[in-house]
Formats: C-alpha cells, sequence, structure tokens
C-alpha cells in the first residue's frame, strides 16, 4: 500500500487513484494469505467506446488509458504470457470471474472514464446493468488459479507414474 501511496505521490494522480489500486492489490494478496499454495491471479480486460452510438473495443483505447489487459496493479500484461514463478503451475486456462451480481450478463462493469475520471475525480464503477449512453469504457475481471507444482493435479487421463518396487537384495 505504501508503494501505491508513493507511486501517486511521485507520477501524479488522485487519492481515489490511489485507494482503487490500493483495493485491487488488496484482493490480489489476501488470496496468497488464505492458502499459500493456490493462488488466483488477476487480470482486467478493458475497453472504451468512443460515442454512445459506437461499440466497445480495445482498439478504441486512448494514448492516456490503461492497457488492453492490466494486472491489479495497473501493469501491463500480455494474457497469454503471463508468467510463472518458480515451482507453480496453471491449473486450468483464463476464465472471467465477475463479481456476483455487480456485471451485466457478459462480466463487463462500466464507467464514463478510469477511475482516476475526468479532472482527477474518482469515478466509480456502474455495476449491475448494462452500459448507459454515458459510460465510455468498461472492463471485465479474469482469473487463473496457479498452484505449487507438487500439489498440482496431474492431467486427466494420465495413469500416475510408476513407483519403483524396493530393492530385494537378490
Amino acid at each position: 500500500l505504501l508503494e501505491v501511496a508513493l507511486e501517486v505521490a511521485v507520477h501524479g494522480g488522485s487519492p481515489g487513484l490511489a485507494a482503487f489500486r490500493a483495493q485491487q492489490m488488496a484482493t490480489s494478496e489476501s488470496a496468497l494469505v488464505s492458502n499459500p499454495d493456490r493462488v488466483e491471479e488477476i487480470i482486467f480486460e478493458n475497453q472504451r467506446r468512443l460515442s454512445m452510438f459506437d461499440g466497445f473495443s480495445a482498439s478504441k483505447l486512448l494514448p492516456t488509458d490503461p492497457w488492453a489487459w492490466i494486472d491489479p496493479s495497473w501493469n501491463h500484461v500480455d494474457r497469454d504470457n503471463v508468467a510463472l514463478p518458480n515451482g507453480w503451475v496453471w491449473q486450468g486456462p483464463w476464465q472471467p470471474s465477475p463479481y456476483p451480481g455487480t456485471v451485466d450478463p457478459e462480466g463487463w462493469e462500466y464507467a464514463f472514464n478510469w477511475p482516476q475520471g475526468l479532472l482527477g475525480r474518482h469515478q466509480r464503477w456502474a455495476r449491475d446493468r448494462e452500459a448507459a449512453r454515458t459510460d465510455l469504457v468498461r472492463r471485465r475481471r479474469w482469473i487463473r488459479v496457479r498452484t505449487r507444482e507438487a500439489l498440482a493435479d496431474p492431467p486427466v487421463g494420465v495413469p500416475p507414474p510408476p513407483t519403483e518396487a524396493p530393492d530385494s537384495g537378490a
């Protein structure tokens, strides 16, 4: 959290943005504390539309917008190449992970602008509804579970490796 506050102080930004980023980091860190052998990696997909008559797309993001794919700290990520720490394995593909009951049927939440917002004001995500005419940005949360290698489930349909028989001393 101190890192987020320093980033805002050094690079500029609003207290609302700092609170938003801190909340996102706390969500990610709490998963690790509750079970250190199973972690839900979280990333966000971001899109924009240029007017109420336009469709949403990552290709319409402005140079000042966050990347199309970001981690909870707003760092750019490539969804298909998220690096695993040593000793960890993925337990399936990326899955949309909406906040239950708070997003549209496809898992999106909407806002007029990104959390820093126009003139530095904090914008809130509009949840539990479709896009309003004034909503120009949207995001969707994705998760992918990783586990420590020793705890990973064997692939389905693959028999376990043979165990060596004890030496009979013959």
